[in-house]
Order: C-alpha cells, then sequence, then structure tokens
C-alpha cells in the first residue's frame, strides 16, 4: 500500500520532512529574537535621535527670531549712536568757532537811571545858592 498524503493524512504518516520543519521554525524564531535583540537598541537609538533634533530645531527657530529682534535693536541704537555722533560733531565744531571770536559784551540787564542827588545837596542849591 502507499502512504497517505495531503490534507487527510495522519500525523505518524507523514514523511521524515515534518520532523525538519520544527527545527526550522524554531530557528525562524530564534532568528528573529536576535535580530529584535540586535535592532531594538538601533530604533530605540533612533527615537531618541529624533526628539533631540525636533527639540534642537525648535531652539534654532526661537534663536533666529530673537537674532532678529536683537539685530533690529542694533540697528536702532547704531542710528541713535551715528545721530549723537554727528551731533557732538557739530557742537565741537560750534564749540571752536566761539573759541576763535572775542567775546561778546554781555547786554545790561537793566537800563542805567540817572542817580537822584541827595536832598540836603537841592536844598543847599535852592536855599544857599538861589538857584
Amino acid at each position: 500500500m502507499e502512504p497517505v498524503t495531503g490534507a487527510n493524512a495522519e500525523p505518524s504518516a507523514l514523511p521524515a520532512t515534518s520532523s525538519v520543519a520544527a527545527p526550522s521554525l524554531e530557528r525562524a524564531e530564534a532568528m528573529t529574537r536576535y535580530n529584535e535583540a540586535l535592532i531594538a537598541p538601533l530604533v530605540a537609538e533612533l527615537a531618541e535621535t529624533r526628539v533631540r533634533m525636533l527639540a534642537q530645531a525648535e531652539r534654532l527657530e526661537t534663536l533666529a527670531r530673537e537674532n532678529g529682534t536683537l539685530a533690529e535693536r542694533m540697528a536702532g541704537l547704531e542710528r541713535v549712536r551715528d545721530a549723537a555722533m554727528a551731533h557732538a560733531r557739530e557742537l565741537e565744531a560750534r564749540l571752536e568757532a566761539a573759541a576763535t571770536r572775542p567775546p561778546e559784551p554781555a547786554p545790561n540787564a537793566l537800563p542805567r537811571r540817572r542817580r537822584r542827588e541827595p536832598r540836603w545837596r537841592r536844598w543847599v542849591r535852592r536855599v544857599v545858592l538861589g538857584e
């Protein structure tokens, strides 16, 4: 009689190849565990690196915004400095010009008024001298 093969076959009637299939399955599972053991740390490190890169990208964006703000402030301060330097040069030129010309006489704050004679002198003139 011929051996029965196919779906209706009994386990004891299967050829010897089935005994080879069990070690292959164990071998495949062992290889899967080995690959997972090798790849899992790499995947974890890759995930950590991605998280760090995203954090660094956000930090770079923040620093770029701050840099723009500080550059605008610095440009404004440079304009103020340039204006102050120009004003200082103008004042120095005025001071130099004022130092070379003679000083102007100070105007009198109050007009001079005629001094009145003392009463005794007026009396002497009127009474004694007859003026």
